[in-house]
């Protein structure tokens, strides 16, 4: 059985990859950032459709957390909503493919993005 501080580390650990913090994550979501603390810190368990929003976001399956959970098809219809972008965010992405080489490296540079044969 999936002991609720590991969970709560793999929770944590997923929203960390996100690059988002509690309040941000909590709402995008759906629960208030004092909810996602406690989940975090192993207090609170959260329910199947709370984790699989996690799951969703943060590009895992709920197998990630633990075997006792299985995959859901409800997770890939859902990965679906959080995946599109905003009209701003596709304004950048093509500003970004009108870039120069050397821009486009310096850009990554910035803002830590590397191929995983560089890392």
């Amino acid at each position: 059985m999936l002991d609720k501080k590991v969970l709560g580390e793999k929770v944590k650990a997923a929203r960390e990859w996100t690059g988002l913090n509690q309040t941000e994550f909590g709402k995008k979501i759906g629960i208030s950032k004092q909810a996602l603390s406690s989940i975090e810190r192993g207090v609170y368990w959260p329910g199947v459709d709370t984790l699989e929003a996690i799951a969703v976001i943060s590009g895992i399956t709920l197998n990630d957390f633990s075997e006792e959970f299985a995959t859901n098809k409800k997770i890939w219809d859902r990965r679906t909503e959080y995946n599109t972008i905003t009209d701003r965010e596709r304004k950048l992405v093509n500003r970004f493919r009108l870039l120069r080489e050397d821009q486009r490296k310096a850009l990554e540079i910035l803002l830590h993005i590397q191929e995983s044969n560089e890392k």
